[in-house]
């Protein structure tokens, strides 16, 4: 059984796993976030990301989530274009299977706003 009460094999049933690679089930999320900050000494190295929750139209609170980078290409472009304050949209795949589930960035994106800022800092 897993975490949410499924036995393996039903997943593995209802996702349509693929039998060579043990994978029950990919999903991949955007969401638009704020960088907390950038761990480059975690193995592998980590982006903490914060974002606004409301509920019900009022301001809710801040949920937090660290997000794995195991490309160390990803890594790179994003130590190089963001910092700590930034909000940025993220992709995050999470992948499941027989041994549990992993989640990593698989992609990130400068808001127009940000991008920009960047440009002109660098034409300064």
């Amino acid at each position: 059984m897993d975490r949410n009460g499924h036995s393996p094999a039903k997943a593995s049933a209802e996702t349509g796993a693929l039998a060579a690679d043990k994978i029950w089930r990919q999903d991949t999320v955007t969401n638009t976030v704020q960088v907390l900050d950038i761990l480059p000494d975690d193995t592998p190295p980590r982006l903490l990301t914060g974002q606004h929750l409301n509920r019900n139209g009022k301001p809710g609170r801040m949920f937090q989530q660290m997000v794995p980078v195991p490309d160390a290409a990803l890594f790179a472009r994003l130590t190089s274009q963001i910092r700590r304050g930034d909000t940025i949209q993220i992709t995050v795949t999470t992948t499941w299977d027989e041994s549990g589930y992993s989640a990593a960035l698989t992609d990130f994106a400068l808001l127009p706003s940000i991008a920009a800022s960047s440009a002109e800092s660098v034409l300064v």
